[in-house]
């Protein structure tokens, strides 16, 4: 319905709940079915990004925390195959296209220094405005929470009147921004309005994931970086 949230998040859950339930079904133990979990959630995400070395070094260190033996082969093997099917259903195709780059000057590292130090600022105000707003939602109960996830929608269906860019995934005018370009001030409108509306979604109680606002951010952000540094270097 145009929440302002990724679909690849709910994705590694779904798959994850997948792993644990076919557990239950063979009648696993319990440490077990935790263990699925991790090797579920790597699977989901290998599909949905169409990117198993990712999904193995993001579960690795961000559900298991370290190079567990227990799981590593599991995940590994889940993550392949995952990949392998969606490519025989789907076909092997990037989720964004992306020009061919050439390093035309060692200066050039400068400006990509600073999309590194400005998307690393950007990263801390929208978790913070995240964690925040989901904070207070999760305070209220019954109707109030409802009315709350209800006026959050309502928000960003408003902010998408004027800028329909913010709606869902966005990954269109990613490749658009890779491809064509857009001028600073669109660059500027599209990376504050896509934070507004990702954390009113996510922070008032919506389904959804933020691995593509971000991925969205940053492309508009390194945008706006560009576009300044090309103004004052043609």
């Amino acid at each position: 319905t145009g929440s302002s949230l990724g679909r690849e998040g709910p994705t590694v859950h779904i798959c994850a709940g997948i792993a644990s339930w076919i557990g239950q079904t063979f009648s696993l133990g319990r440490t077990s079915i935790q263990s699925l979990v991790p090797v579920g959630a790597a699977a989901g995400l290998a599909a949905a990004f169409n990117t198993p070395l990712a999904a193995i070094t993001f579960t690795l260190e961000e559900l298991v925390g370290d190079l567990n033996p227990r799981v590593l082969g599991a995940i590994v093997v889940a993550s392949i195959t995952a990949s392998v099917v969606t490519r025989v259903l789907l076909g092997d195709n990037p989720a964004f296209i992306v020009p061919a780059y050439s390093l035309a000057s060692y200066w050039e590292l400068i400006p990509y220094a600073i999309v590194g130090v400005v998307c690393a600022g950007i990263g801390v105000i929208f978790k913070r405005g995240l964690l925040l707003l989901r904070g207070r939602w999760l305070a209220l109960s019954g109707n109030r929470a409802v009315a709350a996830t209800a006026l959050g929608g309502l928000a960003v269906g408003v902010i998408g009147i004027w800028f329909p860019q913010v709606f869902g995934v966005g990954y269109p005018w990613v490749t658009k921004a890779l491809t064509e370009g857009y001028s600073i001030w669109f660059f500027l409108a599209l990376l504050t309005l896509k934070m507004c509306a990702t954390t009113i979604s996510y922070g008032t109680g919506s389904s959804g994931g933020i691995f593509a606002p971000t991925l969205f951010m940053g492309a508009m952000a390194g945008g706006s970086v560009a576009a300044i540094a090309d103004f004052f270097f043609p």
